[in-house]
């Protein structure tokens, strides 16, 4: 269906600086870091799904711990904003194409016979070899660029101020 072929063609498209992060520095140089409330912070953590790929033994994304501690804040927060920048290959997404529609994850395993893919928190999705039209690895994250653009200040204040405590 028509969704399945843009989320594709977004899926395709090599990763780039398409967004435009200036208004969002701007932003930043205005928090009052201070202010910043660790608990208002998970809350925003949450709101903003971060646990979903960050928490726990999870595949979708690497650990969060020290994060605050191994990179300063500004870079912390334009990788946030532009997940392609610096990517893992333990972090690039799958993408299978099926009769049934496009399905992105992370692979979880892969045989002759199979593959899992990692598609949420929880949700796994098998598919058999015959099942499958195509099945792609490019340079990109599953973590959606510009995530915290639309931010307040006050909730960038607040998820740092949690982040430091992981």
């Amino acid at each position: 269906n028509e969704t399945d072929r843009k989320l594709a063609a977004d899926f395709y498209r090599p990763p780039t600086g398409k967004i435009d992060l200036t208004p969002f520095a701007e932003k930043m140089k205005a928090v009052d870091w201070e202010k910043g409330d660790r608990t208002r912070g998970q809350a925003a953590y949450a709101r903003y799904n971060c646990a979903t790929c960050h928490s726990g033994n999870k595949r979708l994304g690497p650990s969060l711990r020290n994060i605050a501690k191994r990179f300063n804040r500004e870079d912390l927060f334009r990788h946030i904003n532009e997940p392609n920048l610096a990517l893992s290959d333990l972090y690039k997404a799958t993408q299978i194409t099926t009769a049934d529609g496009v399905y992105i994850g992370m692979k979880v395993y892969s045989s002759e016979a199979q593959t899992i893919l990692e598609t949420g928190s929880n949700e796994t999705v098998r598919f058999s070899r015959h099942d499958i039209i195509s099945e792609h690895t490019p340079n990109q994250s599953p973590m959606p660029a510009g995530l915290l653009v639309g931010a307040s200040r006050e909730d960038l204040a607040d998820l740092y101020a949690y982040l430091k405590t992981l």
